[in-house]
């Protein structure tokens, strides 16, 4: 029973990722939006300060990420999740991720159990096989905020709501975002950089639980320099899975 519920719940927070992703592929591509200190009015930062998160907003670092995270139209990387819940139970997952802008993306664990997230136009299939399940789910009716909006999509626009700070560790450029207001994901997200390549993402979420996903084999550039092949963004869904389709409210078997 544990097991079953541990992977439910990290279908769920591979789903969460895979939010923030489809959420800017909602968003105009003509829409503009400023540096924080351009942008946010005193009401939003007081919103910020007022959920006890004291800090500033710093205009260069707003740039910085901006040019870097749009530097890429291709992003490929194996991972590693590293996970700690709420309670100090400790969970290690890898796999490999495939984005290629604008609007696909395939996020894939290898262990300790398969599944894929994979987005097609506009909609998403979740396949679990060890479930032996398929959550399909239209963009429009996923929300929230995940750190795949990061990785595709219109950044600017996405950082606008977020208080961007930078730091340098040793080699590394660290860039911290903190939501102006209360979000329902993550409290703390930060995006740490070796140059120009992205080596990691830590996440704190809302209750209390830390994860880092750690990048290596990173390929980022022009579709022209990595070119990816198109069936990776196509889901393959195995017969005789239960489909859970969302998006028409019903549940079949194949």
């Amino acid at each position: 029973m544990n097991v079953m519920k541990n992977r439910l719940i990290t279908r769920c927070l591979s789903t969460c990722f895979l939010s923030l992703y489809l959420f800017s592929l909602c968003l105009s591509p003509s829409a503009q939006a400023v540096a924080p200190s351009e942008s946010r009015s005193g009401e939003g930062i007081r919103a910020g300060e007022a959920a006890g998160k004291n800090v500033k907003n710093d205009p260069q670092a707003f740039s910085e990420l901006v040019k870097k995270l749009d530097a890429f139209e291709v992003f490929f990387a194996h991972f590693e999740q590293q996970s700690v819940s709420e309670n100090g139970r400790k969970r290690v997952e890898g796999g490999e991720v495939w984005l290629k802008k604008p609007g696909q993306f395939r996020w894939q664990t290898n262990e300790p159990f398969k599944q894929v997230i994979v987005s097609q136009r506009d909609k998403t299939w979740a396949i679990d096989e060890d479930l032996m399940q398929v959550v399909i789910r239209r963009q429009e009716d996923i929300s929230g905020n995940t750190p795949a909006q990061l990785l595709s999509g219109n950044a600017r626009h996405f950082l606008s709501a977020y208080h961007v700070m930078q730091r340098r560790d040793g080699k590394d450029d660290v860039y911290t975002l903190v939501p102006v207001k209360d979000n329902d994901l993550f409290e703390k997200l930060e995006m740490i950089f070796t140059g120009n390549i992205l080596k990691a993402i830590v996440l704190n979420d809302v209750l209390g639980g830390h994860r880092r996903i750690v990048f290596s084999d990173v390929k980022s550039g022009s579709s022209k320099q990595f070119p990816f092949d198109n069936n990776l963004f196509i889901a393959r869904v195995p017969e005789d899975f239960d489909v859970i389709d969302e998006t028409v409210g019903r549940q079949q078997k194949r």
